[in-house]
């Protein structure tokens, strides 16, 4: 008897025009964030979840909608990713846009990760262990991104959220900044709806971000880049006005 395979929509991958390929040129100068093997990015992971606490986020997904729209901002040459907390304690993700300076767009384009892991989680791989919440997704819907999700927040339930990491723990790195040209390579794999950013743990005890791309149907694209991006320190410079 076979068994019938689940295909992965395709999405129309983003075509850059002239004036952005110079831009992503300049960017990629600008933003020095790191690509990283499968078998590096598994052993941070793999670290995080051994010392995780029991019910926590392994991380989450950002449909590639808001990661467009905000690097079609003006003046956006990147991305940071602020680690950051519900009320509960619950940890989650905020997106704001970046200038070529590491300024913070905050009058922009803001996103939090809505689709934690778990229960929205990729199969089991070298990033990610199995939970029992998979095989209930997975087995109860045929897609699990559009890409269009929407994780649009605005500045006060950005800061918000931020604060109550800050607030929550002691952090020795707060984030992680991603250039555009990191980010276009992830989204411009054709089955690629979004972004999944896994929680890794370095044997330093020094929290880490591990992006890679994921297709509608929750798979991770672990044939195409995974990105670690620039650790972001804690600031306490009173000229700063950004989330963290």
């Amino acid at each position: 008897m076979k068994t019938q395979q689940t295909q992965s929509p395709s999405f129309h991958t983003t075509q850059l025009s002239p004036s952005q390929q110079l831009a992503t040129t300049v960017r990629s100068v600008a933003f020095k964030d790191t690509s990283i093997r499968l078998d590096e990015a598994g052993r941070l992971t793999e670290r995080y979840r051994q010392n995780m606490l029991p019910g926590s986020r392994k991380g989450g997904f950002f449909g590639r909608n808001i990661i467009e729209k905000i690097l079609a901002q003006e003046d956006c040459f990147g991305i940071r990713a602020y680690f950051a907390a519900e009320e509960n304690t619950a940890s989650t993700l905020v997106l704001v846009g970046l200038d070529a300076s590491y300024r913070e767009l905050t009058k922009g384009v803001l996103g939090e990760d809505v689709l934690p892991c778990p229960p929205y989680c990729a199969a089991p791989n070298a990033l990610n262990d199995n939970v029992p919440s998979y095989i209930k997704v997975r087995s109860s819907r045929h897609r699990m991104f559009t890409g269009d999700e929407n994780h649009r927040i605005t500045l006060a339930e950005a800061k918000r959220l931020v604060g109550n990491s800050r607030t929550s723990m002691t952090m020795r790195v707060v984030g992680a900044d991603l250039s555009s040209d990191s980010l276009m390579s992830m989204l411009m794999q054709e089955e690629c709806a979004g972004i999944r950013v896994y929680f890794g743990l370095h044997s330093t005890e020094t929290p880490s971000l591990i992006f890679v791309g994921a297709n509608a149907v929750g798979d991770d694209l672990l044939s195409g880049p995974i990105v670690t991006g620039l650790p972001v320190r804690p600031t306490s410079d009173p000229s700063f006005n950004g989330l963290g």
